[in-house]
């Protein structure tokens, strides 16, 4: 059921909702792949880009933990795990002074909870190292490697 949700798409995901951050609803407008349509206007009988076309209107809040409950009440329904709080507040405090909100909305789309519904569950701690029991079995194998090579190697 997950096959759908290959590397490469997740990976244009990632970059589109990035370019959505960070440029609004624009085409073209900074040097990446964007989301939007592509317009123009007439202006001295040479046709110009219009760019942006939107951008998001929500600002920050007057202290780092409105805006980080807001973002999170806004993004997620109010389901980010103290991990993920953790980490999205840690990317807005590092952010270069002005970028701090696109920082955190960033981190905000990366995490499990924006990316699914329903309430997520981790499990507190961290996983212990698994033990194989004393080392590797050498027995022979098979195995079958699929190479794919998207695209221009029709020949």
């Amino acid at each position: 059921e997950f096959q759908i949700l290959t590397p490469p798409y997740f990976i244009g995901y990632l970059n589109g909702m990035s370019s959505l951050i960070n440029s609004g609803v624009s085409y073209d407008c900074d040097n990446a792949k964007s989301l939007g349509v592509r317009v123009q206007v007439p202006e001295d009988g040479r046709w110009r880009n219009v760019c942006p076309k939107g951008e998001f209107m929500w600002r920050e809040e007057s202290s780092i933990n409105t805006t980080l409950e807001n973002l999170d009440l806004l993004l997620t329904g109010g389901r980010l795990t103290p991990v993920s709080r953790a980490t999205v507040r840690e990317a807005y405090e590092q952010a270069k002074p002005g970028e701090e909100l696109q920082a955190a909305q960033q981190a905000v789309v990366m995490t499990a909870e924006f990316n699914t519904l329903g309430a997520s569950i981790p499990r507190p701690g961290v996983r212990p190292p698994t033990s194989h029991g004393g080392g590797a079995q050498k027995r022979p194998y098979k195995a079958v490697v699929m190479l794919f090579l998207a695209g221009g190697a029709d020949t």
